[in-house]
């Protein structure tokens, strides 16, 4: 009122009242960047909401923040209509329910990734891993070129949605896999060189084609060396951890999946850098378990049968160790190994 120059003892006078009926759209859901412009920034920083969001999706309280998108699958949306007024209790508010009916051209659409939106267990700084073959299945050696240029160029990677399974929604980063194809007509080397951190996810709607999920890419860095295939190759995808990537020098090494497997590929690449590791599948993301690691002639495998390390050579087994003994006195089994192999 001060600010017009108006007093309290100051009368006024309502000289008309017009009343209009208005209708306005219910507002999307929001996603990362929508909360971060609302919130008040003076409390809240757009790195704190990111933090307290990240903090709600791994309670499972709240979407994935980096995927921008803002509609909810049918499964979801049946969800909340089942429990809309247990909501309107545990929040302390009442309001009308407009509709308990899904609004198709909203819901229906993300038919296709009913699978692929649960919200799943976060792993430290997992990376996804994507065969740049797959997005350009044409033969023609000029397409694949285009596609490994688009994608450098301008700064994303595209998938068909349902190939897409497990943990890749938690994905911090992402890296390409140069076919031998296309790192001829590139002059890219073949394996695994360059990755970037994701920005966002986005859902691609194609009428005439699969869905695409387009992962949005900071910018591409190259790592300090390649990871060569070694005679292996991926299909699709695959999912590591961000350590893995930045020290595997083979394709293989991507694989590891327990904490055994790593602490013990690491012991050994503390002997040598020559450490090969074996697969039961040339096809990474077709593989089942770790065969063994080789230095040399010798063979360092993971009996889980009898959660036992053996160390051979050809068919003999020279040592053998409790696997829990790698946890209890990873030293001991250090110095065995070493003993073995370097004797």
């Amino acid at each position: 009122m001060q600010q017009y120059y108006i007093k309290d003892q100051n009368e006024g006078f309502v000289k008309s009242v017009t009343k209009k009926e208005k209708r306005a759209k219910s507002p999307k859901l929001h996603v990362l960047s929508t909360l971060q412009a609302v919130v008040n920034l003076e409390v809240y920083s757009p790195a704190n909401v990111l933090k307290l969001v990240q903090g709600l999706n791994e309670k499972k309280l709240v979407a994935y923040p980096r995927t921008d998108t803002q509609f909810i699958i049918d499964n979801e949306f049946a969800y909340l209509a089942d429990n809309v007024e247990r909501c309107q209790q545990i929040a302390g508010i009442s309001f009308a329910i407009a509709s308990t009916r899904p609004n198709k051209p909203v819901c229906g659409q993300f038919q296709g990734l009913k699978n692929y939106s649960k919200r799943v267990f976060f792993r430290k700084a997992p990376s996804h891993i994507g065969n740049l073959n797959r997005r350009c299945c044409d033969n023609r050696l000029s397409q694949r070129y285009q596609c490994y240029y688009e994608y450098k160029q301008n700064g994303y990677y595209e998938i068909q949605a349902s190939i897409l399974k497990g943990e890749w929604q938690k994905s911090k980063y992402l890296a390409l896999y140069i076919t031998q194809n296309v790192a001829k007509v590139s002059g890219a080397e073949n394996g695994i060189q360059f990755y970037g951190e994701i920005s966002r996810v986005e859902i691609i709607e194609n009428l005439n084609s699969e869905t695409q999920v387009r992962f949005h890419i900071h910018h591409w860095q190259t790592l300090k060396q390649a990871i060569r295939p070694v005679g292996y190759g991926i299909q699709t995808f695959i999912m590591t951890t961000f350590n893995v990537l930045s020290h595997a020098k083979d394709l293989p090494e991507l694989f590891m999946k327990y904490g055994e497997e790593v602490k013990l590929w690491r012991m050994l690449r503390r002997l040598t850098t020559n450490v090969k590791t074996a697969l039961d599948d040339k096809i990474v993301d077709h593989a089942s378990k770790i065969q063994a690691y080789q230095i040399g002639y010798y063979f360092v495998v993971i009996d889980r049968e009898q959660d036992e390390i053996h160390v051979m050579h050809d068919e003999n087994i020279l040592e053998q160790l409790p696997l829990d003994m790698l946890k209890r006195q990873p030293i001991h089994v250090f110095r065995v190994i070493k003993e073995t192999i370097f004797k």
